[in-house]
């Protein structure tokens, strides 16, 4: 009898043992999103400053410089600035948006920097500038992260620009 008992008590706990009812799942190897330390959304009204184009057979070189004004949700007025190059290559009927870089400057001083490009083949796809953002100041040092700016013209010269983004603050280990 107490073979029996023992049989069974061993039977249990190699049981128990390779059990997996209220076994914690591994973490190892699993990447877990980082939420964004904070959120921006914002609308500016843009004014183009400067159109300078320069013919180059078969491709059209135009740099654009827009600058404008508007709020940034909870950090007051802000200015927004974008300078690009747009290259237009006429027989191909091809588009590219090139050394774009992208200025917001808040109430408090405290600036966002950030680079893009772009492609396309008309100006449907120009309408949305993601921005990897790289550089600030003040409020934002050690922020990243990406901006998108969903841009709507109003006339020749003035554009609406909706921004919204999220920045990450601390070590960039991703970029």
């Amino acid at each position: 009898m107490q073979i029996l008992k023992n049989l069974l008590l061993t039977v249990v706990s190699i049981a128990t043992l390779f059990s997996c009812v209220n076994e914690v799942e591994p973490t190892v190897g699993k990447i877990t999103p980082r939420q964004p330390d904070e959120s921006l959304s914002g609308n500016f009204l843009l004014k183009t400053d400067e159109i300078i184009v320069s013919d180059y057979d078969p491709e059209t070189i135009i740099k654009v410089k827009l600058k404008g004004e508007g709020k940034l949700q909870d950090l007051g007025y802000s200015q927004l600035d974008l300078t690009h190059k747009k290259m237009v290559g006429f027989n191909k009927g091809q588009a590219k948006i090139y050394d774009g870089k992208m200025t917001i400057k808040v109430e408090s001083g405290s600036e966002l920097h950030g680079k893009y490009v772009l492609y396309g083949l008309n100006e449907k796809n120009f309408q949305d500038i993601r921005v990897n953002v790289s550089s600030c100041t003040g409020k934002f040092k050690d922020a990243f992260g990406s901006i998108k700016i969903h841009m709507t013209p109003r006339s020749d010269e003035i554009t609406s620009a909706d921004v919204k983004g999220t920045l990450f603050y601390g070590e960039n280990s991703a970029m």
